[in-house]
């Protein structure tokens, strides 16, 4: 086992049962810290931290500037870490290229695991109907020649957004479908 993850775990036990400790250790100017400890393990508070005060641009900036970082991020919103996508999707306006495509790869992924948590994100604003429809249709670069594979992934995914059933989520769900389907369509014309 890595042991910088040991590290982060056994500091996380420690800020978990002491918050003042939590403070002391996070908060403050030190972007690098902050980062570390959100990519390390991101929670609601790791992420207050990160996202507070004058230092919260100049955060993001480090993480994005560094695509190991920007990899790491992606990784976790791609397992499912609910605050790692919130916090992607936050700034997904500000990556472009192979950085933004990989980032809504990664929201793709996650809507998967998490379809509720990703139609939210499309509903209270966060990413644009266009983010979410390029999100649920921009597939993992492992399946670029393999036509059916993705229109088997596509399948899986509007099955998985297909049963939400929450009200206010039904005209992303909509969108998203409509997306999924629109996409879906052009796959098979080119079986």
């Amino acid at each position: 086992m890595d042991g910088r993850y040991v590290l982060a775990v056994l500091v996380w036990i420690n800020v978990l049962s002491n918050t003042a400790q939590a403070e002391e250790l996070f908060r403050g100017p030190d972007c690098q810290r902050q980062m570390r400890a959100f990519l390390a393990m991101p929670t609601e508070l790791s992420l207050s931290f990160l996202e507070e005060g004058v230092n919260a641009e100049k955060c993001w900036q480090a993480i994005s500037s560094a695509n190991k970082d920007l990899d790491r991020l992606d990784r976790l919103t791609e397992r499912g870490n609910i605050v790692g996508a919130q916090y992607l999707a936050q700034h997904l306006k500000q990556l472009d290229g192979g950085n933004l495509e990989d980032s809504l790869i990664a929201l793709g992924m996650f809507a998967k695991r998490h379809p509720e948590d990703f139609l939210s994100l499309s509903k209270d604003g966060t990413i644009s109907d266009r983010e979410l429809v390029d999100s649920l249709t921009m597939l993992p670069s492992d399946l670029t020649d393999n036509l059916k594979g993705q229109a088997r992934e596509m399948r899986v995914r509007r099955e998985r957004i297909a049963k939400v059933g929450r009200s206010d989520l039904q005209e992303k769900k909509g969108v998203a479908l409509k997306g999924i389907d629109d996409h879906l369509a052009e796959l098979i014309s080119h079986l």
